[in-house]
């Protein structure tokens, strides 16, 4: 997938004719540093919005994994259940020793 123009500036990509992300002539220099520094506290405020996105996720994830454990157990306990009624007619009482031989 080709990078989208809008942010070619912050991955070093095509900004003038004359280059990679560089500025012809002596001014270019001072404007870059002012440039990179805008773009890298630009960064550092994607980097911490990130941060924050990946946390929700990684709690939404363990909250999921969290009610996928607890579904296992019920439908395991549901499979159990419907076993010792197919074991047990009704009406009927068998001993301890009688069902785990």
């Amino acid at each position: 997938m080709a990078p989208v123009p809008a942010i070619w500036h912050v991955i070093g990509g095509p900004r003038s004719k004359h280059g990679r992300g560089q500025q012809a002539g002596p001014r270019a220099s001072a404007r870059d540093d002012g440039t990179l520094q805008a773009e890298k506290t630009a960064l550092a405020a994607c980097a911490r919005v990130a941060e924050g996105k990946v946390a929700r996720v990684q709690a939404s994830l363990a909250n999921v994994e969290n009610q996928l454990d607890r579904f296992r157990v019920m439908e395991f306990w549901d499979r159990v259940m419907r076993e010792i009624f197919e074991f047990i007619s009704a009406g009927c009482a068998l001993l301890q020793a009688e069902i785990l031989p």
